[in-house]
């Protein structure tokens, strides 16, 4: 079963085990954000719950839903700049076209969500679930992804410019015509990746975890920079050499094994002529 298909059966199955937006919230929630903002500081111990609402369109700049319940929630079109999502359950909800802009969602779960088109640029998606979301053609450019769950997420088209994936988990995630260009991907892995006419142009790979990734003839692996943040530039043109060069460089025993089989080869040489 397909990325696609699987997380479609997932979000079909989370159906019926959602319970009902509080009605009082969803009403509060429509006087404004100055009045939700207010009630959030004297009700720090009610956790919000919209999940199941339909708050499309809405213009919710700055709002304050932090821990909030917004599980299957109709969000499309919304706008959440500068939003705090801290620890938000966002879980299979409806983003599509929404605008997120320097949202904070750090630690939210968003796994399953739809935010296809979504502006994402400069938010933080630190430790963010976002396994299965979609993401297609998404403006995550300057996001922080640090740690990042993005397992068997679909990001086909998506523009990641200077964001930054450290530590992310990008197992069997489709990064099919992605924009990674000038990334962070440090420590980053990549199992089962699919970077078909992805380009890497200028990303940092430092210590990447690279195994069985799917690339072709468009994928474009140019200058990818294998050393650490300020230490002098070295680069290579392939995502699993620059894991080899890793290993090579940071483990004694395997750089003494392969000078060894060097110099065997060397003296064989030798020895035929």
């Amino acid at each position: 079963m397909g990325n696609e298909d699987l997380g479609d059966s997932l979000r079909a199955s989370l159906g019926q085990g959602v319970s009902a937006w509080n009605k009082d919230h969803v009403d509060l929630l429509r006087q404004g954000v100055p009045a939700w903002n207010e009630w959030r500081i004297y009700h720090l111990d009610t956790q919000p719950n919209l999940s199941g609402a339909n708050l499309s369109g809405m213009d919710l700049t700055g709002i304050d839903l932090h821990e909030a319940g917004i599980v299957q929630s109709d969000l499309s079109g919304v706008c959440l700049k500068g939003a705090n999502l801290f620890r938000a359950a966002l879980k299979a909800s409806l983003c599509k076209d929404a605008i997120f802009t320097r949202a904070d969602l750090h630690e939210a779960d968003l796994c399953l969500a739809d935010l296809t088109g979504a502006r994402l640029d400069y938010a933080d998606f630190k430790r963010t679930d976002l396994s299965f979301t979609k993401l297609n053609n998404a403006d995550l450019s300057g996001a922080d992804l640090g740690r990042a769950f993005l397992l068997r997420a679909d990001l086909t088209g998506a523009n990641l410019r200077y964001a930054s994936l450290k530590f992310a988990d990008l197992a069997n995630a489709n990064f099919t015509g992605a924009d990674l260009r000038d990334t962070n991907l440090e420590g980053a892995r990549f199992h089962g990746t699919n970077l078909s006419k992805a380009d890497l142009t200028g990303a940092r790979v430092y210590g990447v975890a690279v195994w069985d990734i799917v690339v072709d003839q468009d994928t474009t692996q140019m200058d990818l920079i294998i050393s650490p943040e300020h230490e002098p530039t070295t680069t290579v043109d392939n995502l699993e050499v620059a894991q080899f060069m890793y290993v090579l460089l940071k483990n004694e025993r395997i750089r003494d094994v392969v000078d060894q089989a060097i110099r065997k080869i060397k003296s064989s040489g030798k020895m035929a002529r």
